[in-house]
């Protein structure tokens, strides 16, 4: 997405195309616990524009107002139920047999949240990521989203790495979690691109150099 939107509701950005029966349980979570949520159809594309090295279909936004105002009001019902909600895309997006697939970034999913230094950090999943697994690569994310606003630490200090270390790219910063070390850590986006692309056969290994 060209413009990250602007809202004190949690924003959910997703193809026009696509049925609400998509989204229908993770609306439904939310609502239970009185979270808004504002549903912002695009038209039928893979974002592309800045992210064209990782372009993703359906994107949650946790937006600045968004987290200064209700997660510092309501932090404890507040991360829990969004948690629950975000997770509920996972099926149907990623389906139920996931396990057989390589693993590659998936192009279906992201979830963003500003900085609290100004950064657009932009949460990559994993295509095929297993179910097992799903837990704890959605707590630990949450615990570090967490961190950084009641904290007030700052986003390399929150990912154990000092400033310099930070590859921030277009103003914006890419997480992946490592599945060996089971940990959030920041990636440079078109490294990661490359070796999609080479681990794919789509490209021979200096094409993209």
């Amino acid at each position: 997405m060209n413009k990250k939107p602007e809202s004190d509701a949690l924003v959910l950005a997703i193809p026009e195309s696509l049925p609400e029966l998509l989204y229908h349980e993770f609306q439904g979570e939310l609502a239970v616990h009185d979270i808004p949520l504002r549903v912002q159809k695009t038209p039928t594309q893979i974002y592309a524009s800045l992210e064209w090295a990782v372009p993703t279909l359906v994107a949650v936004y946790l937006v600045k107002p968004f987290l200064e105002t209700l997660l510092k009001q309501a932090a404890e019902d507040a991360y829990p139920t969004i948690k629950v909600a975000f997770k509920r895309l996972f099926r149907p997006l990623f389906g139920s047999e996931r396990e057989s697939r390589h693993r590659q970034i998936s192009p279906l999913l992201a979830l963003y949240f500003e900085s609290r230094e100004g950064y657009v950090v932009k949460a990559l999943m994993w295509e095929g990521i297993p179910e097992e697994v799903e837990n704890e690569v959605v707590n630990q994310l949450f615990a570090l989203i967490k961190r950084q606003y009641n904290s007030g630490a700052s986003i390399h200090d929150t990912l154990l790495v000092t400033r310099e270390e930070l590859p921030v790219q277009w103003g914006r910063l890419f997480l992946r979690f490592n599945l060996d070390k089971r940990v959030w850590e920041a990636v440079d986006i078109m490294q990661v691109a490359r070796q999609q692309r080479l681990d794919r056969g789509l490209t021979q290994p200096n094409a993209l150099k």
